[in-house]
């Protein structure tokens, strides 16, 4: 995937995260969008499942969607909630550093359909070789700031391994910890596990499941 092992594939649906509806999501880290896309041809499979405390909800919402890059500078998608609701996103590449790669911006829609749609920038610098930060605005419902790091897991043994922290402000806000392991038999195949808490204790704490596998067209 060019590369690109920190592009990871989020819950395909902020549904028991930071909105309480599902929509439609680029790649990025678990609950919120990045500036990074997928290069040209590269697609991304994605399912995966969100669950709240028993005492709160014992339902599970699962959802699967694709992500495919365009020419290197746009993203575009659709997710499904297995119910029967479909929605569509779409992201491009607006700067990023040509040279280093240290930093890029992307701007992107979120939650298409039914002549409805949402909106986010988001920014993203490498602060070092093993740490990556990601900031921005999202716009669902109410207005949100996004904030959020990831980089490989500095112990040798889990070296391929990628972690993140994450946070979503607003209404119904969210902090969530995740950690992405690659499958080494299957080559674009990772499983990606995370925590999330919630600002509101009565909220729940949550976990979630996301598989994705990456190919190239």
């Amino acid at each position: 995937m060019g590369g690109r092992k920190w592009v990871k594939g989020v819950l395909t649906g902020l549904a028991g995260a930071a909105t309480g509806v599902a929509c439609a999501f680029p790649t990025g880290l678990m609950v919120i969008p990045i500036a990074d896309i997928l290069g040209h041809g590269e697609v991304l499979y994605l399912y995966g499942f969100v669950g709240n405390e028993r005492n709160i909800d014992k339902g599970y919402l699962h959802s699967h969607g694709v992500e495919i890059g365009l020419a290197d500078r746009f993203e575009v998608g659709f997710d499904n909630d297995l119910r029967g609701a479909t929605t569509l996103n779409a992201k491009v590449l607006l700067l990023d550093d040509k040279k280093d790669g240290r930093y890029a911006l992307s701007f992107g829609l979120l939650n298409l359909g039914d002549r409805s749609g949402d909106m986010y920038l988001v920014g993203r610098y490498n602060l070092s070789p093993t740490c990556r930060l990601h900031a921005g605005y999202m716009q669902t419902g109410d207005n949100r700031l996004i904030a959020g790091a990831d980089g490989p897991v500095p112990w040798k043994r889990m070296a391929d391994c990628t972690w993140s922290v994450e946070h979503i402000s607003g209404e119904g806000s969210q902090t969530w910890f995740s950690l992405s392991v690659p499958v080494k038999q299957v080559p674009g195949l990772s499983a990606m596990v995370g925590v999330g808490f919630p600002g509101q204790k009565a909220t729940g704490i949550q976990h979630s499941l996301v598989v994705s596998y990456g190919f190239r067209i």
